[in-house]
């Protein structure tokens, strides 16, 4: 048998710390607007996906996909 994957949630050896307060609403609606239109706001991307840990992450892709149906 092979072992067991790794934790998704966040643990204190974890390089992406958990964003405090965490508004997964917030961050797809940002993220729809930095990607709205002609061009794109990298710096708002990578702000979002840089300060939200995987399981934020997960959570923030759920949000958006029932808001905008992508």
């Amino acid at each position: 048998m092979a072992a067991a994957p790794p934790p998704v949630w966040p643990t204190p050896l974890a390089t992406v710390q958990p964003a405090n307060p965490f508004d997964a609403e917030k961050a797809a609606q940002a993220l729809r607007k930095a990607m709205k239109g002609l061009g794109t706001d990298e710096a708002t991307i990578i702000r979002i996906l840089t300060t939200n840990c995987n399981a934020q992450r997960m959570e923030i892709e759920k949000v958006y996909k029932q808001m905008h149906g992508r």
